[in-house]
């Protein structure tokens, strides 16, 4: 099923300062409804990035929710 064209040019990439304070956020114990709301992203945006980074989560300490 074809959903229409991707969005191009207007998406934000994560910059390693986004993803600090991503990090920072998640340490704080802040739930992804309010991460996403305080990064101006959307939720499924900060669960992806949350996934994709959860290896730097084990390197600091914290585990991913839910394992």
């Amino acid at each position: 099923m074809k959903l229409g064209p991707r969005p191009t040019g207007n998406i934000a990439r994560w910059t390693p300062a986004d993803d600090e304070q991503l990090l920072a956020l998640i340490a704080s114990k802040m739930n992804n409804a309010l991460i996403a709301r305080k990064l101006k992203r959307s939720l499924q945006a900060v669960s992806k990035r949350k996934h994709i980074l959860s290896g730097r989560l084990v390197e600091i300490g914290l585990k991913a929710e839910g394992k």
